[in-house]
């Protein structure tokens, strides 16, 4: 185990790989940008849910920006993401989450780069997946290295959302080359309740995919 002190309460559950994974130091400087493939997919949602565990694990150190409002529009958990989390951001840190809004496809031409992640979010079905991989097509034509920083999201926006192994399947077929984690479905934040919520399973997941984006900020 990384931590100084045990894992906070919150993130406890989780694999000891991950613990591990979130334990490791920050970089001096990073930024993790969150960009949806289009308005509705739940970006607000996992921008503050990688910004809820990576600030347990690393108090007052990660920040969060929120740089595309999606008031009223009607999508999961639509409305400012820093309104949403619970817990302190802080005024600055070294290493920032930024709440990029459903503009996947023009971010994915700026970013990512050394010491910043791409988290690309869409919806958990074989067409969001596949305009996942249309984004990240976009960082790849920039070489391996660029594509070692990109992270999909793919988001359950119903409680019949399909399995591991069917994403998998749908991610290879469409050719996906970068780690894919479901975030699974959630009454509570797909109605813009404050983040992470009471129900564990999106944290767990969160977990995971804020793992991916420590690894890819130090690669």
């Amino acid at each position: 185990m990384s931590f100084v002190a045990p894992p906070p309460a919150a993130l406890a559950g989780l694999p000891e790989s991950v613990l591990t994974a979130l334990g490791r130091p920050l970089p001096a400087t990073g930024a993790v940008h969150v960009a949806g493939v289009g308005g509705g997919v739940g970006t607000s949602t996992v921008a503050g849910l990688v910004w809820s565990v990576l600030a347990l694990a690393h108090p007052g150190a990660v920040g969060l920006a929120s740089h595309a409002a999606v008031l009223g529009g009607g999508g999961l958990g639509a409305g400012r993401v820093d309104a949403r989390v619970e817990g302190d951001v802080p005024a600055t840190a070294p290493v920032v989450v930024h709440d990029r809004g459903p503009h996947a496809a023009v971010v994915a031409e700026q970013e990512p780069g050394a010491s910043h992640v791409l988290v690309v979010v869409c919806r958990a079905h074989t067409g969001g997946i596949a305009d996942a991989a249309r984004a990240v097509e976009r960082v790849g034509a920039r070489g391996p290295d660029d594509l070692a920083r990109v992270v999909v999201a793919a988001v359950a926006t119903t409680g019949a959302a399909p399995g591991t192994r069917t994403v998998a399947a749908v991610a290879d077929r469409v050719g996906l080359a970068v780690p894919l984690v479901v975030v699974p479905f959630s009454r509570h934040l797909g109605a813009g309740g404050p983040l992470p919520g009471p129900d564990p399973r999106p944290l767990a997941a969160a977990g995971v995919l804020s793992a991916h984006v420590l690894a890819a900020l130090a690669s």
